[in-house]
């Protein structure tokens, strides 16, 4: 079973290096990276390219695109249909040796589940750790959790058929997208949260869009909730501008909000 990893790209040469290193040194070894990097204006290309063989690809977009989801889509549409599995690997986050192995093995042997997502740590440049204490609080992932914030947490590992079902990310949104694919799968597949080991470290930097573009950021996952909303027959109005989201439900969708077909 193959897996295949995106990467979009865009001034990250202080942290691309770790992110690549990471994925390398998987224990489970059948996997292709596909590095987009979206026009640099430092060294990101040219270091991914030092890394580029049979198993990662690295191309360069000659203008600057800035649409993450449009990127990722991108990068999925370049690994092709021989991945059973697709999952996106930050360029500037690390995954753990046994990352990949723990998440190929839970699927091939949950058939049912079409996405699973697992645990993470926060880290800085300072050499600083920490878990938010909503996501090490959490237990199994839950559809009506979902609805308030974003609780489909990294590592996001996705059957390809499960993305392409769903028609893959926005084109359209410019941050939040991965909430917006969680909902729309959470609409077609089982989803399961695997809590331990942790499968992933997300670094905090004062680059990296959830820092610099907060409001653009929960403008646009309020946007994907309205959107899911719309998509389920939901009679709900969203009161508030920012997650935890507050929705006010007709009576009539106050007791089946979250059940939308699923098998």
């Amino acid at each position: 079973m193959s897996v295949g990893i995106y990467m979009p790209a865009r001034n990250v040469e202080k942290y691309i290096d770790e992110s690549i290193k990471s994925i390398i040194s998987q224990t489970y070894t059948n996997w292709n990276i596909y590095i987009l990097d979206d026009s640099s204006d430092d060294q990101t290309y040219e270091m991914a390219k030092n890394y580029e063989c049979d198993k990662i690809s690295v191309n360069k977009r000659k203008e600057h695109c800035g649409k993450i989801g449009k990127l990722k889509n991108e990068c999925i549409q370049a690994l092709g249909d021989k991945h059973e599995f697709i999952c996106h690997v930050g360029s500037d986050d690390m995954i753990p040796t046994n990352a990949l192995q723990t998440f190929v093995e839970f699927m091939d042997n949950n058939k049912e589940i079409g996405v699973c997502c697992g645990n993470f740590i926060c880290f800085n440049d300072q050499g600083n750790k920490w878990a938010f204490p909503h996501v090490a609080q959490s237990g199994d992932f839950d559809s009506s959790v979902l609805l308030r914030y974003m609780s489909l947490f990294p590592l996001r590992f996705y059957r390809r058929t499960i993305i392409e079902q769903v028609g893959g990310y926005s084109n359209e949104l410019t941050s939040a997208v991965d909430y917006d694919l969680a909902l729309k799968v959470d609409e077609v597949t089982k989803i399961q949260r695997i809590k331990d080991p942790i499968s992933y470290y997300y670094r905090q930097h004062s680059e990296q869009v959830s820092t610099k573009a907060r409001p653009e950021q929960n403008s646009n996952a309020k946007q994907a909730l309205q959107d899911a909303l719309k998509r389920r027959n939901i009679d709900g109005k969203i009161k508030n501008d920012q997650p935890p989201f507050v929705i006010d439900y007709s009576k009539s969708e106050e007791s089946s909000h979250f059940i939308w077909g699923k098998k």
